[in-house]
């Protein structure tokens, strides 16, 4: 098992409520707004008008510079609206509002690639930079910005499956379900930085998907390592997870490039592979729903997102339209504003008779981490998701 890195804590993980749950495939709503900065960095140009016809994939926002990435329409239907709407960030942003057909029609310049294995590095990145691809851990950085400024400088290529955050199993459902996607994905970052191996963290609360992966690779004979690690909050901090993993500390202020680490996400991975192989370019992602098993009656405060939980029950595993991640709820972005599309961060669900502020990262640990009695309900946002539990 690797070591540990200094300091963290030891909450209660509140992961029984979903990690055996499957992923399921949640209906999308009517209407979807699209903020054009779905990442970090200089928000999109949109490039559709109202009245437009779009598909599932078609390209509706241009980046708007060297850090930026494009969205990508997450259902088929009409443009509706092309304005400002209140962003998750704060304030408002500039939005596509797309009407949904219902039809899940994809854009017809979307098809498999063919033989990727015979792509060069740099065209793979540029096929991982028109997907539209960013970091699904929550900082939403643009994956071809961090794969270029690495190529020549990271010899040791991380992909982050700790899941340190209460509550939160998506990665681990997607290990236990997706495990192909993942070590495919790994494959070609191995390529893309031109290193020999490629670990994959993992806290060993999750050895069930440990072996999932571990499989995989034997099966394909993958230049991939699954390392085990202590659960310890924060462990899917990339700086703590470098010094986990490699024994090597990034420095005060500095990145993991620094130390020659690149650190990706695991459904950041899954997505590297789904665009190099299918064409297919970032418009879901995978969202966990759940909370405290012990209250029984919480209503949700902000549901424009979409409908995050069935009628029957309060814990999902949703596949959800359109990507981009939140933390969990220590580490988190507390959403403000109304609208169907977040940006990283979470939805907050509370009682109706509770008026707490949302938990602010390790702050107030001891006294409101979702263990705590009186502590918020938070529902991570973003577009993909599973679930556990009935009412």
């Amino acid at each position: 098992m690797a070591q540990a890195f200094f300091g963290g804590v030891h909450p209660n993980d509140m992961k029984a409520a979903t990690n055996e749950k499957a992923i399921e495939q949640l209906e999308a709503p009517a209407e979807v707004v699209i903020p054009m900065s779905m990442h970090i960095g200089a928000p999109c140009k949109p490039i559709v008008a109202v009245g437009d016809k779009v598909t599932i994939g078609q390209k509706i926002g241009e980046p708007g510079g060297f850090v930026s990435a494009p969205i990508h329409a997450s259902v088929s239907g009409t443009v509706k609206a092309v304005e400002p709407r209140p962003f998750s960030m704060g304030g408002t942003m500039m939005s596509v509002v797309i009407e949904n057909d219902f039809q899940n029609t994809v854009c017809p310049d979307i098809h498999p690639v063919e033989d990727p294995d015979s792509l060069t590095p740099e065209q793979l990145v540029e096929i991982v930079k028109n997907a539209g691809i960013v970091g699904m851990g929550g900082a939403t950085f643009p994956t071809h910005v961090k794969i270029t400024s690495g190529i020549g400088k990271v010899n040791t290529v991380i992909i982050n499956g700790a899941e340190c955050e209460p509550y939160i199993t998506g990665d681990h459902r997607t290990m236990l379900e997706r495990p192909e996607e993942i070590i495919g994905g790994a494959k070609f970052l191995a390529k893309m930085f031109g290193v020999d191996k490629v670990v994959i963290g993992v806290e060993d609360n999750k050895r069930n998907g440990i072996d999932a992966m571990n499989k995989v690779i034997a099966e394909q004979k993958a230049p991939v390592v699954v390392e085990p690690l202590r659960c310890r909050y924060p462990q899917g901090g990339e700086k703590q997870l470098c010094q986990a993993i490699t024994g090597r500390e990034v420095p005060p202020g500095g990145l993991p490039a620094d130390i020659g680490c690149a650190v990706f996400n695991i459904n950041t991975t899954c997505a590297i592979y789904r665009a190099l192989t299918t064409g297919m370019p970032v418009v879901r992602k995978i969202v966990t729903v759940s909370q405290d098993p012990g209250v029984p009656h919480r209503h949700p405060r902000l549901q424009p997102v979409g409908r995050l939980r069935r009628p029957e029950g309060r814990y999902i595993q949703a596949d959800r339209r359109r990507p981009h991640d939140g933390h969990g709820p220590v580490h988190r972005g507390h959403l403000r504003g109304q609208g169907h599309r977040r940006h990283p961060g979470l939805l907050r669900e509370r009682g109706e008779d509770r008026g707490e502020s949302p938990v602010h990262p390790l702050r107030q640990v001891r006294v409101r981490l979702p263990d705590a009695p009186g502590a918020p309900v938070h529902v991570p946002v973003c577009l993909q998701g599973h679930g556990g539990g009935a009412e």
